[in-house]
């Protein structure tokens, strides 16, 4: 049941987020590969306008679930969003489901800028989840809609990888507070395994 309700709450995420992210795309660092153009520019154009405006009015870290799942109804309205916006999407989903069990969101602490869902896996008191993900509980599923990635949890950082290498193949670049990087490039491979990661509520 967990793996069948986090898919459903990846497509939830992405059906409120139709315009896509604004630090995603192509173009930045290298020309546009002819076969891979990205996303057209007037979604572009919406996603670059909207985010910002969206990010205004986000909670930050060490907010409750409730605001967040608040702030999954204005992303719905938005129709746009990076990755937390995408996950308060997924967590608005969740919250309206009877059936869902405990879910969290779980960002990866400073330099690193990301989060995302997981269902199944409790923080400890402190608000820590192991960093290593073997060590997390083997029922656990993991939802990132930013990267559309519903899996395991002990199976994420291969899956991430795997993921952004495709995306650094297609010519995709991500963006974060250090600039624009190729979807694969190390920094962000990495990211998962690297840095320590905290729950985003409290």
């Amino acid at each position: 049941m967990t793996v069948s309700l986090a898919q459903a709450a990846l497509q939830f995420a992405k059906a409120c987020t139709t315009a896509g992210p604004d630090n995603q795309g192509t173009g930045q660092l290298a020309a546009p590969k002819d076969w891979n153009p990205g996303r057209d520019p007037m979604t572009r154009h919406q996603a670059k306008m909207t985010v910002p405006e969206l990010k205004k009015g986000a909670p930050g870290p060490g907010c409750t679930m409730d605001e967040l799942v608040d702030y999954g109804r204005q992303v719905m309205k938005f129709q746009a969003g990076n990755c937390l916006e995408q996950c308060a999407a997924a967590c608005l989903y969740l919250a309206g489901r009877k059936e869902s069990p405990p879910f969290y969101v779980v960002r990866l602490k400073p330099p690193a800028d990301h989060v995302f869902v997981v269902i199944g896996q409790a923080p400890a008191g402190d608000g820590s989840f192991p960093d290593d993900f073997a060590r997390w509980d083997a029922q656990a599923v993991i939802v990132d809609p930013w990267v559309s990635i519903c899996c395991k949890a002990r199976d994420y950082p291969s899956l991430w990888k795997l993921k952004l290498d495709v995306m650094g193949a297609a010519g995709e670049e991500l963006a974060a507070s250090t600039g624009w990087q190729r979807a694969d490039s190390a920094q962000w491979k990495n990211a998962p395994t690297t840095h320590a990661k905290q729950s985003y509520t409290r």
